[in-house]
Order: C-alpha cells, then sequence, then structure tokens
C-alpha cells in the first residue's frame, strides 16, 4: 500500500470517528432538551387547567380569543386542544393546530379525557396531556411541532460534520508533510547504517526465526571462507555446530529449549538468559565453534540480539573470530597447573611446621587455661570474700579492692585505686601501721597483723583487723602486698561498751542512794559478800567490817532474816526478782528521828553460783508521801469531776460550732442549734429564741427540760434581757423582775436570759430556768454567756455566707439565677444526662420589642417588666427546672430529664403565660408584652452547654424572623 493510499484510508477512519462522535453528542444533547421541554410543557399546562376547571365555556372563549401565551418568543410554538367524552365519542371544544374537523381526536386527548396525564412524543408532534380538574370527561392536550423543536439540532448536526470533514482533511494534509520528511530521513539512516555494517571489524549476520542468513557482511565472510551470494538464505547451522539440532531462540540464548552441547559442538555460554525473560531487545553474549568453508573448526563469540519488527523476529549476530584469546587462555591454563603443584608441595612443608607450631601453642593453651582456672578462683574469692580483700603495691598504692571493702569503706573502687593505704588510715594509726609495712617489706617479719582505723568517705572511722604477706617474684623483689581487712568495729565497740558499763555499774553502785550488794543463804543465815557505802552507813559499819559478815552478828532480828531467806529462796524457784516490804528499827537513833523504817527489798538469783544480789531502799518518806498524795488525790477527785464536766460541755460547745461552722444555710444552723444546744444544759429547762426578719416577734426554734416555762412567742419588749441589752439572771427571792413572758404559775427558782448579739444585730435569746436553786451556778453562767455569743456570731456568719452566696448566683432584677449560675447548672446536667443516657430540654424566651419599651415607657418601666416575667417563671417552675436570666431580656428555663412533648408543652404555656402578665409602673397599666421562644434539646441538638445555647439562640433568632410571638425549636441543624 503506498502513501496516497494510507492517507486515503487515514482520512476515511478519522471522518467517520468523528462522525461517530459527534453524532453521539448531539443525541444525547437532544434526549436531553427533550425532557426538559416536556417538562415545560406539563408546568406550561397548568394555566389552562385551573382557567377550564374554574369555567370551561369562559376559558375556552378567553383561548379562542387570545391564543396561549408562550413564555419565550425564541421558542417553539405551542397549541392547545380541548375536548370533552360526548356520550360514546369524543367531542373537541378548542383545537389551536388548525386540524381537520372531522379528523379523529389525538390519541392523547382521549387519554386525558380517561383522568390520565402525561407526555408523549412522535415523528410529528410532542404533547402533555391531563384532565381537567373538578370537570369530570373533560381532557386538555398542549403540542408543539416536532420539526419546530428539532430544526435547531439538525443545523447543529449539519454544521458539525462539515467542520469534522474539514478538520479531519486539514489534519491528514498536515500528517502527509511530517511523515514525507521522516520517510527520508529513515532511508538517509539506512544507507548511513549499511555502511556501518560492511565496514565493521566483526562479521554481522542476521537472521530470521527460521535460521535462514538474510545479511553477511564482508568481515563474516572473511571469517567463515563464504562469499555473501554463498550464504544469503541458507541455515545458520552451516556456519555455526550449535544449530544441528533445537529452536533458534533456544540456540542463540541458551534457554531450556536448547539441547546440551555435544563434546564435537564444545558449545560454552558465556551469559544465558531464561526464555520467559526475553524481551524484544534481548542482547546476550555466547561462545560457539564455528565451521569454515575449508572445513576447519574454530571458536567464535556471539553477541546475540533478538529484533521484533511487527510479527516478524529478526536476530543480529556479531561474530568475533577467539581462536587467539582460546590459545592464550590454554598456555595461561597450563602455567596456572604448574603453579598450583608448587604451591601444593610448599603448603605441605608449610602444614608440617604448623602441626608443630600448633603442639607448642596447645601446651601454651593448656598452662593459660590453668593459670585462668586459678586466676577465676581467685577472683570469684576475691569478690565474693565476707572480709574486705586489700592488694597495694610496695608503695602502699592502692591496686585492687574487693566488693565487701568497698562497701566497708563506702568508695567506688576507682576512688580507692586514686589513693594509698596511707591515705585511708587514721592518722593517730599511721605510725604504728607504717612501721610494720616496711618491716614486712624489708623482709624482717613474715607476715602483718595490726587493728586499725580506717577513713570512710564520709569522713566517718571503722575498727579494722589488717593481716596479710607480700608477694615476691623470682628475683625475690616484691610484686604487691595482699592484705585481708576485717571489721572488728562491734568488737571494739563491744569492748569500749563493756569497760564502760563496768565503769558506770562500779559508779552507780557507790553512788546510789539504795543500799545494794551480793548475799549467800549459810545455816539459816544470811552472809554479807559484798555491799556498797549506803548499805555500810546504814548498819554503821565500814565495808570491810561488813565483808563476809553474818546478818545475825550485824544485829538483824531472826523474824527479818527467816523473812529474807525465804524470799531468797523463792527467787530460786521462780528465777527471776523478788520484790517485798518489811519495817525494821535501828538499834540507834536516826537523824529525823524516825525510830521504824519502811524498807523495800529487792533479791534476784545469781545463776549457777549460789548467790544472791539486793537492793534496798528506805521507803519510809515514800510511805508519809503517799499518805499525803492519797490525801490530795482525794481532792483532786471532786475537781477532777468537776473539770471532766466542764470539759464535755466544751467539748460538746466544740461539736456545735463545729456544725455552726459547717452549715450553708439558715435551715442547717436552726437545725445543728435544736439537736445540741439543748444537751449542753441537762440540769435545767431552756430554749434558744431566734428574732424573725422583721425583728418584731422572737420565737422559739428548741425547747428542752420539764419546767420550760416561758411562751414560744413574744415581743422582744416583754424581755427585761432584750430591753436592757444585757444579761438579766433573777432568782426566786426576786420574783417581780421576772420577764413578761415567764410564767408565774409555778414560780421558777432561778431564770437566765441572755440575748444573742451580733454585728449590732439581735440574732435571738438564749433562755434557762430551774425550779430549784443553786443548779445555775456561777461557772454554768458563764459558760451560758460563751454558748450565747457563739450562737450569735454563727448565726450572723451564716445568715451573711447566705446573702453572699444570693448575691453571687442570682440575679438582683429578677431573682432569678444569673448567668455565670446557669452554665454551671446546665453542664452539670449534661454531665449527667450523658451518663444515665436521659434528655434535657433548654427554653430561650427573648422579649419581643424591648428596646422600643424601653424607649416608649423608660428603663424604669423596663425593669418592672423583667421582674414581673422573673416571678412569673419562678411560680410556674417545677420541682427540677431552672430558671434564670441569660442576658439582657433574655430567660432561660432548663428541663432536666424532659420529654420531647413535655418540652413542646412548656414552652407553649410559657408563651401564653407571658401574654397574661399585666405590669403596673407609676399609677399607669403598660403594655402586654410577648416573647419569641427558642428551645433546642439535649442531645440532638448538641453535646455542650455551648452548643446547646447557641441551637436555642439560633432558633430564638428564626422566631424573630418569622414574625415574634412564636416558639421555635432545632430539628438537627435546621430551626423549624
Amino acid at each position: 500500500m503506498n502513501n496516497p493510499q494510507r492517507l486515503g484510508l487515514l482520512f476515511f477512519k478519522t471522518t467517520l470517528l468523528s462522525l461517530l462522535v459527534a453524532g453521539t453528542g448531539i443525541g444525547i444533547l437532544y434526549r436531553l432538551a427533550l425532557k426538559a421541554y416536556q417538562a415545560e410543557l406539563v408546568a406550561a399546562l397548568d394555566a389552562p387547567l385551573q382557567a377550564l376547571a374554574a369555567d370551561p365555556a369562559v376559558a375556552i372563549q378567553t383561548f379562542k380569543t387570545q391564543g396561549t401565551a408562550t413564555p419565550d418568543p425564541d421558542a417553539p410554538e405551542q397549541f392547545l386542544i380541548v375536548g370533552r367524552q360526548d356520550g360514546e365519542a369524543v367531542s373537541i371544544s378548542l383545537d389551536q393546530t388548525n386540524g381537520d374537523d372531522g379528523a379523529e381526536p389525538p390519541a392523547v386527548l382521549t387519554q386525558a379525557i380517561a383522568g390520565e396525564s402525561g407526555t408523549a412524543t412522535d415523528w410529528s408532534t410532542i404533547s402533555a396531556y391531563a384532565p381537567v380538574p373538578d370537570q369530570s370527561g373533560w381532557g386538555v392536550v398542549l403540542q408543539t411541532q416536532q420539526r419546530e423543536f428539532s430544526s435547531s439540532y439538525l443545523q447543529v448536526a449539519m454544521i458539525t460534520i462539515i467542520v469534522a470533514i474539514l478538520l479531519n482533511a486539514i489534519g491528514t494534509a498536515i500528517y502527509w508533510l511530517i511523515n514525507r520528511a521522516s520517510v527520508r530521513q529513515l532511508t538517509r539512516s539506512e544507507a548511513r547504517h549499511r555502511t556501518i555494517v560492511e565496514h565493521a571489524p566483526e562479521g554481522v549476520i542476521t537472521i530470521n526465526e527460521k535460521a535462514k542468513i538474510e545479511t553477511f557482511n564482508p568481515a563474516a565472510a572473511a571469517m567463515f571462507g563464504y562469499s555473501e551470494k554463498q550464504v544469503i538464505g541458507q541455515g545458520i547451522d552451516s556456519l555455526m555446530l550449535a544449530f544441528a539440532d533445537g529452536e533458534v531462540e533456544a540456540a542463540l540464548f541458551g534457554t531450556a529449549a536448547t539441547a546440551p552441547p555435544t563434546t564435537a559442538q564444545n558449545s560454552t555460554q558465556i551469559q544465558t538468559v531464561p526464555a520467559a525473560a526475553l524481551s524484544p531487545m534481548t542482547t546476550t553474549k555466547r561462545e560457539l565453534m564455528g565451521q569454515r568453508q575449508d572445513g576447519s573448526i574454530f571458536p567464535v563469540e556471539l553477541a546475540v540480539s533478538r529484533l521484533t519488527m511487527g510479527k516478524t523476529k529478526r536476530y543480529l549476530l556479531m561474530v568475533r573470530d577467539i581462536s587467539d584469546r582460546k590459545q592464550i587462555e590454554e598456555t595461561l591454563r597450563k602455567r596456572n597447573d604448574e603453579l598450583e603443584l608448587r604451591v601444593e608441595e610448599r603448603t605441605n612443608q608449610l602444614t608440617h611446621l604448623n602441626e608443630e607450631l600448633l603442639h607448642e601453642i596447645a601446651e601454651r593453651n593448656n598452662a593459660e587455661e590453668t593459670l585462668q582456672e586459678m586466676e577465676k578462683r581467685f577472683r570469684t574469692l576475691f569478690n565474693q570474700s565476707e572480709v574486705g580483700v586489700l592488694q597495694t603495691s610496695a608503695t602502699g598504692q592502692i591496686l585492687s579492692v574487693n566488693t565487701r571493702l568497698l562497701d566497708l569503706l563506702d568508695y567506688t573502687e576507682a576512688e580507692l585505686q586514686a589513693q594509698t593505704f596511707q591515705d585511708i588510715t587514721y592518722p593517730d594509726d599511721l605510725g604504728v601501721v607504717v612501721s610494720q609495712f616496711r618491716q614486712l617489706i624489708a623482709g624482717d617479719i613474715p607476715d602483718l597483723c595490726v587493728e586499725q582505723r580506717y577513713l570512710c568517705k564520709d569522713g566517718g572511722q571503722v575498727w579494722v583487723q589488717v593481716s596479710g604477706s607480700v608477694v615476691r617474684d623470682l628475683a625475690g623483689d616484691v610484686e604487691y602486698f595482699l592484705g585481708v581487712v576485717e571489721d572488728i568495729s562491734d568488737r571494739v565497740s563491744t569492748q569500749a561498751a563493756l569497760a564502760a558499763s563496768e565503769s558506770t555499774l562500779s559508779s552507780f553502785f557507790n553512788s546510789t542512794s539504795m543500799m545494794m550488794g551480793v548475799i549467800e543463804v549459810v545455816d539459816d543465815d544470811i552472809r554479807h559478800l559484798s555491799d556498797n557505802a549506803v548499805s555500810s552507813e546504814f548498819f554503821r559499819l565500814s565495808p570491810v567490817t561488813m565483808h563476809n559478815q553474818t546478818a545475825s552478828a550485824m544485829g538483824v532480828p531472826e523474824d527479818i532474816r527467816r523473812y529474807w531467806i525465804d524470799h531468797c529462796l523463792e527467787s530460786d524457784r521462780q528465777g527471776s526478782p523478788v520484790q517485798f516490804e518489811y519495817t525494821y528499827e535501828p538499834d540507834y537513833d536516826t537523824n529525823n528521828g524516825v525510830a521504824v523504817r519502811w524498807l523495800a527489798a529487792t533479791v534476784c538469783s545469781i545463776p549457777g553460783q549460789g548467790k544472791y544480789s539486793y537492793m534496798v531502799e528506805d521507803v519510809t518518806e515514800q510511805r508519809a508521801q503517799a499518805e499525803a498524795l492519797r490525801r490530795a488525790n482525794a481532792q483532786l477527785e471532786s475537781s477532777t469531776v468537776q473539770l471532766n464536766a466542764h470539759r464535755r460541755e466544751m467539748d460538746k460547745l466544740a461539736e456545735l460550732n463545729d456544725y455552726l461552722q459547717a452549715s450553708r444555710s439558715l435551715s442547717d444552723a436552726h437545725d445543728a442549734i435544736a439537736e445540741l444546744v439543748g444537751p449542753l444544759f441537762p440540769d435545767c429547762s431552756g430554749a434558744v429564741f431566734l428574732c424573725n426578719d422583721a425583728g418584731n416577734l422572737l420565737e422559739a426554734l428548741t425547747t428542752w427540760g420539764d419546767h420550760f416555762n416561758s411562751e414560744p412567742i413574744f415581743a422582744p419588749e416583754d424581755s427585761w434581757a432584750i430591753r436592757r441589752n444585757r444579761t438579766h439572771w433573777v432568782d426566786h427571792e426576786h420574783p417581780r423582775l421576772l420577764s413578761k413572758h415567764i410564767h408565774r404559775e409555778p414560780l421558777p427558782a432561778e431564770c437566765l436570759s441572755i440575748p444573742m448579739i451580733a454585728q449590732d444585730s439581735l440574732q435571738g435569746m438564749l433562755y434557762l430556768t430551774s425550779p430549784q436553786a443553786g443548779v445555775l451556778t456561777d461557772g454554768k453562767r458563764s459558760f451560758a454567756q460563751t454558748v450565747a455569743e457563739q450562737l450569735a456570731a454563727s448565726l450572723a456568719n451564716v445568715k451573711l455566707g447566705s446573702n453572699l452566696k444570693i448575691d453571687r448566683v442570682h440575679d438582683a432584677l429578677t431573682g432569678l439565677f444569673n448567668r455565670r449560675y446557669l452554665e454551671e447548672a446546665l453542664e452539670r446536667e449534661i454531665y449527667s444526662a450523658a451518663r444515665q443516657q436521659r434528655t434535657i430540654g433548654l427554653i430561650l424566651l427573648d422579649i419581643d420589642h424591648f428596646r422600643q419599651f424601653n424607649n416608649t415607657f423608660g428603663h424604669e418601666a423596663g425593669d418592672v417588666v423583667l421582674r414581673s416575667l422573673g416571678g412569673f417563671l419562678s411560680r410556674t417552675l417545677h420541682n427540677n427546672d431552672i430558671a434564670g436570666r441569660y442576658g439582657g431580656e433574655e430567660m432561660v428555663v432548663i428541663l432536666p430529664n424532659a420529654a420531647f412533648d413535655d418540652i413542646r408543652s412548656r414552652a407553649q404555656q410559657l408563651l401564653d403565660g407571658v401574654k397574661q402578665l399585666h405590669c403596673e409602673h407609676a399609677n399607669q397599666h403598660l403594655d402586654p408584652i410577648t416573647v419569641s421562644i427558642g428551645v433546642a434539646i439535649f442531645p440532638e441538638n448538641g453535646m455542650t452547654w455551648q452548643s446547646l445555647c447557641q441551637s436555642a439562640e439560633m432558633a430564638v433568632s428564626r422566631a424573630k424572623v418569622e414574625g415574634r410571638d412564636r416558639i421555635c425549636m432545632i430539628d438537627g441543624d435546621t430551626p423549624r
């Protein structure tokens, strides 16, 4: 096929494709426009239907005179057909299409009269039809001529065909111009490549997929001895021995299909490519055996490339004669074999020498392993020893220490290795230690053993016993000193403590005020073996005289000796000290003139010696002091009873004070007073009166006792204490001074009234009374004064705290909660509702035209309206509802755990109730007010209090836009 034919075919294909694409696009656009126009016809049919539904006759007459209005003058003209059912036939009342009078009515009109509606399209018309509402048997059809609607699309189609043909013609011409230059370039490139192949220094052969030779350059002819004419069209197996059998690719690329080369072929692969990996430009190298025309065989190296041109395969073979290289390789192989033989001989010699060396190394390794094992055992003993181990040089430089010594001195190993043993030796012990160490180094003594003190890291001292010796080398020189360091701090401390104890005991034995000593029982008598100075003084004998002296010789009565012997034997049986007391009358005058002495003795058996230690104390004065103490205790016991009673009273008062301090409201404080004041005065009757808010009455908060004789409610003028503003005390001797609120029958013996005043304000009164005199003592009256003062101060603080709390969370104008409290309450309710999976309603009320109301009646009138609205919301609240002022003229009502219907109902009640409010200001009736209400529900309208408030504000804004005085709720994100 020549170039003109190719150009014609290309022009035909592109033109056909362009027309197909354009026709499809225009068809789709036509279908979409037709559907849109049918929808317009249906919409345009609505006006005639309404007119015919009202009065068919009038409508038909109007259509005949005025025609059918077409919204767009450029749009296709529309025609109206009206008909009705007349018996079995269809009567056409109006036909704007100017059809024949006797023609059959359109099928779509029949469908409309039958009650159907829709659109229809045929080859000539586009119709919309529908029955006339409220007029049985009437139908209407609105038509447009198909040619008017489709004419514009046919014009577009013709223009598109013409443009497509012109564009394809221009494109084909441009392609022909470009292609002509490319063909010329390809011809020149082919000539250059042919020149390169003919002058290539290596043989170039191309074969087809049947292994037939197609190209054979001069270099290949010179290599194989054939001319180009002799081999063109011949098989490649005439030149290459590897092509005797197998496929072409298997033979060329060495794939699995290639049969193993025989010895005669001598085929050697340099690079093998798997058949599955062959690409259109796969290239590989192989070494084969070539055969010249004279029959000689020589090695060649092939660089094989596969060239794919369409479905045809070609193979390019770059052939190189490698006979010289093979000869050099053979020479090199022979020399390599000779070298390997020499190397093997030398290797045998080295192996023999190596075996001897390995034997010597093995013996040395065994000696080193033995030494390492000994070193390992030494290190194990060195590190795990329970005593410290120290290794130093001949000069005392510390070389190594074990863990025990590090723990003892609290040093690290690096810190100790930076010092000498002289550095850590206590200065007072350094002279003795250095002297012995020098003698050891000099060989004067075989080993070293010294008790000394080491200095710890923190500056403390530790007593140690250092024992060790030096290790010398073969020449007798000192290599290092190895010593064992044992902690003897406990032993030194024990010795010091023992010496101190002996000294202390000796001092105590001779300086104590008690008689002490050691005795033994001999022949129903007691012999003194050792006695202290107090014993000698008691018996008026010297210690030397008392030594080994018996009690009978010292003048001790027999009954006392027997008493001592019995208790000594009792100590033997019990194995513990025995205490006893007895009286002794010396045969000499005492200093204080007391003849009989009370003595308290303790004897204890000394195990294994048959001896007893004793201690005797003169307790005569203690006895006298004990008697005096007994009498004092009796007096103290009486005072203690009174003190305990007062302490109990103060404890109860402290408990009352704690409750009052913890009270958060007057109700809490009143409950605490009612429960805890009465028990403070159990021996009398009484009451706590509180002053009302107006200050004109005192009312009993709590009363107690069987003889309460007062009015529960009275005026302040009826009490002397309130009138005098001071404590009022009356007993039975002054009955006329009783206050008016106190009953005279029976007449009380004692009455105490204490006004409770704090912060210059009367809080109430504490009243106590008793039918018996002497109950209200001075101490009781003082305690009552304290209680009254405490009650007054606590009540004033609670009132102040309540007022502050109210001021903090309430709006001063409306009395409702303020915005801060509302936000906290709403956040708290949302947290609780989220956990319990319940709903919360939020109603936001905004007074309509409130700014205009303020401008008309003034801000004071606006405040009246806000107070009235606040009072109305407070009156309509349910148990758990929360109402507050959200800001300005906006009020909020929170409805916890409310269903949707309840929230809607409550909002409607508030909307209606606000209209009924009547407000007056300055003797003038104010105009009624209305509110716009926005409702939001948790969790539908928000998961946080901020989002819930924003939803309610959106609803209020929507209510105002829609005309105010209404409720707007949030449905998802859209107000309704």
